[in-house]
């Protein structure tokens, strides 16, 4: 029990790693100095000749064969460091979940940036912490004997001490700020094509469903696209005044027609791992503007709007291409995995991909009133 202290600053570490690894600008600061605060309090409380431990305590053999008034104090004054441990691991979850929806906002694929393994591990701490402060209250108040609590509780830090190292070692970098530039599936570029897009006409876009397999993939250029230039000096000067209070109606409705018709005739979800910052790049408009317009017309946030279209694709190849597996037409639509392909068709269309592909496609579009 000398070391007790130590196990106050078990939730703060937690909570910190939680906010450095899901947040792209979190950093410590003198004030985050003041969650440790009571490790330096618990570390006088315990010593010997202190208010719990008494002088000879060390005497004795064990700590069972302490006196009954002293086990009950000793035992007892264990409970805050694990109601600690309880408290930081909920502020851990409900950072983990702000996390989970912000990045179906940024992007399309989010198998390996979700932090499941983080959240199973904070799920573990808070209830190691509410198991332990029943325990100690059995000991503490009717003596129970629990059996062999210390190395059980060596145990348990193990594994959190190696799920915390093998896990996070293996944790891809989550908010890369860097922009792709993807080159045009059409023989016109993108950027080309969206400056004249306003006098076409929603008849004239529509495109073979086949029309990307003949083409070489999309090839990334050696410099990412800076912030300053994903939008251009015209519509700066327009959307500049929206930039706080975000785009009213009419400039809403005009970014989802320059969107509507991108997505129809570029196919940009057949990039895999699509972000928000990269399909706003290509609009030559800012992310937020983007995500404002996604959530408001489509009525979905980035991921579901992406994947949607994905999904689309895929109903179609998958009685067009009969002599593709139902793998290769989840790498060509743009998912990362056969099971990130097959929970997603599952959910849109209610059917397995496989049972789809004996049926009829029913290919839907969005509308925004």
């Amino acid at each position: 029990y000398v070391l007790l202290h130590l196990s106050y600053a078990i939730g703060p570490l937690l909570y910190f790693y939680v906010r450095m690894l899901a947040g792209p600008d979190y950093r410590l600061r003198w004030r985050s100095g003041l969650h440790f605060v009571p490790v330096l309090l618990a570390f006088f409380m315990f010593l010997p000749g202190g208010p719990i431990v008494a002088v000879d305590t060390a005497s004795y053999t064990s700590f069972e064969s302490l006196p009954e008034d002293q086990f009950r104090l000793i035992t007892l004054s264990t409970i805050p460091s694990f109601i600690s441990l309880f408290i930081y691991s909920l502020l851990a979850l409900q950072y983990l979940q702000r996390h989970n929806i912000r990045i179906q906002q940024e992007f399309s694929d989010i198998a390996e940036i979700n932090l499941r393994w983080l959240q199973v591990l904070v799920w573990f701490c808070l209830l190691t912490a509410a198991a332990s402060s029943v325990v100690e209250v059995l000991r503490g108040f009717f003596l129970w004997d629990v059996g062999p609590r210390v190395m059980i509780s060596m145990l348990m830090t193990v594994m959190l001490i190696y799920g915390v190292g093998l896990f996070g070692l293996r944790q891809p970098t989550i908010f890369d700020q860097s922009v792709r530039q993807f080159s045009s599936r059409r023989p016109m570029a993108a950027t080309e094509s969206l400056k004249n897009q306003e006098s076409v006409s929603d008849t004239d876009t529509d495109t073979d469903t086949d029309s990307y397999r003949d083409t070489e993939p999309s090839k990334l250029p050696q410099r990412p696209i800076k912030n300053d230039e994903l939008v251009t000096p015209v519509e700066d000067k327009v959307e500049e005044k929206y930039q706080k209070t975000g785009l009213d109606e009419e400039h809403v409705q005009r970014l989802w027609q320059r969107l509507s018709q991108l997505m129809r005739t570029e196919k940009p979800y057949l990039q895999s791992g699509l972000k928000l910052a990269e399909l706003a790049a290509l609009l030559r408009t800012r992310p937020n503007y983007l995500s404002q317009v996604i959530n408001s017309c489509a009525k979905q946030n980035f991921f579901e709007y992406i994947n949607h279209y994905r999904v689309e694709e895929s109903k179609q190849l998958l009685l067009i291409e009969a002599d593709k597996g139902i793998a290769d037409i989840a790498l060509m639509v743009g998912f990362g995995s056969l099971s990130v392909f097959n929970a997603n068709f599952k959910k849109l269309v209610g059917k397995t991909p496989s049972q789809y592909r004996k049926q009829k496609p029913d290919i839907t579009g969005f509308d925004c009133e």
